[in-house]
């Protein structure tokens, strides 16, 4: 592998690992759910932008976000726009 791609490649799983710590505040959640749970954390977001920031097929993104909309989590603020619950 180039330097440079490794260079990214460990990066990446820096940035991964640093997301799995913020999720100690909440318990109970998938490294997926945490992943968007705290993306949401910057305010609502719509589905196709969720999609391409987490990097997860659209099939699978969606079945985290209604996840997280049954347990209470998150919400749906318009169409296609989700939020966490406490904004």
């Amino acid at each position: 592998m180039a330097p440079l791609l490794q260079d990214k490649v460990k990066e990446l799983r820096q940035g991964f690992t640093a997301e799995n710590k913020k999720n100690s505040d909440r318990p109970g959640l998938s490294v997926d759910e945490a992943r968007i749970y705290n993306l949401l954390a910057g305010g609502p977001l719509p589905f196709e932008e969720i999609v391409e920031l987490v990097g997860l097929p659209a099939g699978l993104t969606l079945d985290v976000l209604t996840s997280l909309e049954l347990r209470k989590y998150i919400r749906r603020a318009a169409a296609d726009t989700f939020m966490q619950m406490n904004q």
